[in-house]
């Protein structure tokens, strides 16, 4: 079991900090970097998706579910973690004009698409809504980079089930 943590936090440090150098690429290319969740988030998972693999190639080719989902699951997360720590730093750190365009923009399409959703929401709900997004602090983005990646865990969890083999007795 120290063998699928040790690959664990490798991988998921790694991950990590390919997701903050991703969120400084896009920085430096786009106006709102925190806009975009899903392609550093797919670099993420490919790298869990290997550490699932490194860790099966160098068990001479025996994997259990357990193993792999134990690997993606805490890699997973110890990236999500470290990278929204680590963007949470920057922006309090280097620069608060990412974090204020996200929420400019997210107010600002809540209140486009408003006429549509009268029927799903209530206004009061909305109004609540509209009320936490203002109230938002840096900190948010830890908690959405940990919900964000919440979902990477269903493909690796088929990932493991395809590669699983298991040592005959």
């Amino acid at each position: 079991m120290r063998r699928v943590l040790n690959i664990s936090l490798f991988y998921g440090l790694l991950a990590g900090v390919l997701y903050f150098l991703f969120f400084l690429l896009m920085y430096f290319t786009i106006e709102n970097p925190l806009g975009n969740k899903t392609a550093p988030l797919g670099l993420q998972v490919i790298v869990v998706l290997f550490g699932i693999w490194y860790f099966k190639r160098r068990n001479q080719g025996y994997l259990h579910f357990y193993e792999g989902f134990t690997i993606g699951l805490v890699a997973n997360l110890l990236a999500a973690l470290l990278s929204g720590l680590l963007i949470f730093a920057f922006l309090e750190i280097v620069d608060m004009r990412p974090f204020t365009t996200w929420i400019s923009e997210s107010i600002s399409f809540l209140t486009a698409d408003r006429p549509s959703k009268k029927e799903i929401m209530s206004d009061e709900a909305f109004e609540k809504m509209l009320a936490s997004l203002q109230n938002s602090t840096t900190s948010s983005v830890i908690f959405d980079r940990l919900i964000a990646s919440f979902w990477a865990i269903f493909p690796i969890g088929l990932f493991c089930m395809a590669l699983r083999k298991i040592k005959p007795s």
